[in-house]
């Protein structure tokens, strides 16, 4: 019992985790779907033509592919523009105050 509350709370937290990426990283739902796509063009090619084999290399290369494009574009998330526009009020009253002090001087 405690391993499948372990496990709900695991996969709940690893839920979460996903769901910020796929803000963060707009091609990994399109890498997703594209990996779920080719396991299963190539469990139909297994059913109704067993005689076409997909060498293994080939479907790891494929999925690493896949999974380094979908993390190759970083957009900005909200939590990302509210930080930098922080950074950017602080720097400008920074850069104010220590003009207001080099004229005094």
């Amino acid at each position: 019992m405690t391993g499948i509350l372990l496990g709900f709370i695991a996969i709940r937290f690893l839920a979460e985790i996903f769901l910020h990426e796929l803000e963060k990283f707009p091609f990994l739902q399109d890498a997703a779907y594209l990996s779920v796509l080719m396991v299963g063009l190539r469990l139909l090619f297994k059913i109704f033509a067993p005689e076409f084999d997909v060498p293994e290399w080939l479907i790891l290369g494929m999925m690493a592919g896949l999974f380094a494009w979908g993390f190759s574009k970083q957009a900005l998330v909200e939590t990302d523009i509210l930080n930098l526009s922080l950074v950017l009020l602080l720097n400008s009253t920074n850069n104010r105050i220590l003009d207001e002090q080099n004229h005094h001087y």
